[in-house]
């Protein structure tokens, strides 16, 4: 699971080291292994709303997770579950979602563009780039902390998705 990673990468992250890159590399290792578990979740949800609706594994992989590359809310997940469920049932999700866990969509989709902007600034620049451009890289103990709050978040959702359809 993506926690027993980030917290091997943490601890490798707390080792001391003779360079400065070492722990800027494991910061950002740890960013994209908590994206590319974002990704994952996002994907595996959407084969499960297929499961209870559409029952076209091929059409889904294919068509809505096939071109779709990212974890962003509006830009990558809710088309993706609008691809399957339509706009109607997706509205009415947010909405039920919104009166049984209050403001926790306006967060999951806060954090997620955030995430989002800081993998797109780490994946797209070298290490010493960060140096001209002033990225910040952030410690894997703060990923490790944003799995922590997005997480049960996510699962949430997702249950609400299904218990919707």
């Amino acid at each position: 699971m993506v926690a027993d990673t980030l917290t091997s990468i943490e601890n490798w992250f707390k080792e001391p080291t003779a360079d400065n890159e070492r722990p800027k590399l494991l910061s950002k290792l740890a960013l994209i292994e908590f994206c590319g578990w974002l990704e994952e979740w996002m994907d595996e949800t959407v084969r499960k709303v297929n499961q209870c609706t559409l029952n076209d594994a091929e059409w889904v992989e294919e068509y809505i997770i096939g071109k779709t590359h990212g974890f962003h809310y509006s830009k990558h997940f809710r088309p993706m579950l609008c691809g399957v469920l339509g706009e109607h049932s997706i509205r009415g999700i947010e909405g039920d979602f919104e009166k049984s866990h209050h403001g926790d969509l306006e967060l999951i989709c806060s954090n997620l563009g955030t995430l989002w902007r800081l993998r797109c600034n780490l994946a797209h620049a070298y290490l010493a780039a960060h140096k001209q451009a002033q990225i910040n890289i952030y410690a894997p103990s703060w990923t490790k902390n944003q799995f922590r709050l997005l997480s049960g978040r996510l699962d949430n959702f997702r249950i609400c998705i299904l218990d919707s359809i």
